[in-house]
């Protein structure tokens, strides 16, 4: 029996903005920039339209254990838009 990852994030600033867009619509965003940041950034996103995607959860595709994108140094981002 291997003992479970605890998951932090990391010290970050997350910073959440809304695009006001022609009509009534608006797309909410959220970036998270990590502390220790390695150079790079990560988007989430794609078919979650109402839905806004935080950039703080694991990656489902990732194998059980692995640190978070953000942990790992990586400017997160996402949206609501679902495009």
């Amino acid at each position: 029996m291997s003992a479970a990852l605890v998951e932090t994030s990391g010290e970050y600033c997350q910073v959440n903005g809304t695009i006001a867009l022609v009509d009534p619509t608006v797309i909410n965003f959220q970036v998270n920039l990590p502390s220790a940041w390695n150079g790079k950034a990560l988007h989430y996103g794609g078919s979650f339209n109402g839905t806004l995607i935080t950039g703080v959860a694991p990656l489902d595709m990732a194998p059980t254990g692995t640190p978070t994108p953000l942990a790992s140094g990586y400017a997160t981002f996402g949206d609501d838009s679902g495009h």
